[in-house]
């Protein structure tokens, strides 16, 4: 009976020094809002304003992990049947685990390489960035199907318990510089 109950003991102990409780993230500022025609999210501390030639969807997807804050289409892309296409997300971190964007890097690496094989795609190695004073981990992939070339880059990086993705897809090298001049304009939160 004594030790059922140093048992019980030691592990109310651990839970309970375990369970410091984080505040809950109000989905408002975790999303972020559109002011005019400039997206601001205070909450990973940054702004964009995409500009005359992007069309942006400020339909949030949102879940209880996390979903989509906008997407940004390129209306003078090379090739307009596949244009420019520009996506923030938002994913809560694994709260078992310890967060790393290295970690979503090779989390999308190994989707990709479920969908396509070894001859339909080239990986760059994972690089560090910064936008808007943040720091990122980009990861470029370039998917080859039925003589179509597609580019992915993809942006990750973390606060708080929550991860902030930006993917970039394009068709042609052609378009690379459009979503190049997105990226930077995506400043730090004024």
């Amino acid at each position: 009976m004594k030790q059922i109950y140093f048992t019980t003991l030691l592990l109310f102990f651990l839970v309970s020094c375990g369970s410091g409780k984080k505040e809950k993230v109000d989905k408002e500022v975790l999303f972020g809002a559109w002011h005019g025609e400039t997206y601001a999210n205070e909450y990973f501390d940054l702004e964009v304003t995409p500009g005359e030639n992007w069309d942006s969807d400020t339909t949030q997807f949102q879940t209880s992990f996390g979903g989509i804050m906008f997407e940004s289409i390129y209306r003078e892309s090379y090739d307009n049947s596949y244009p420019v296409n520009v996506t923030l997300e938002t994913d809560k971190a694994n709260p078992f685990g310890k967060p790393s964007t290295m970690e979503k890097v090779k989390e999308s690496i190994e989707a990709y390489e479920f969908l396509f094989s070894a001859n339909e795609m080239s990986v760059q190695p994972a690089a560090k960035t910064k936008i808007a004073g943040k720091d990122f981990v980009v990861s470029q992939i370039q998917l080859f199907t039925e003589g179509d070339t597609s580019f992915v880059d993809e942006y990750y990086a973390y606060h708080d318990g929550y991860y902030l993705s930006i993917v970039c897809t394009y068709n042609t090298k052609l378009d690379e510089a459009a979503a190049k001049g997105f990226m930077e304009s995506i400043k730090k939160l004024k």
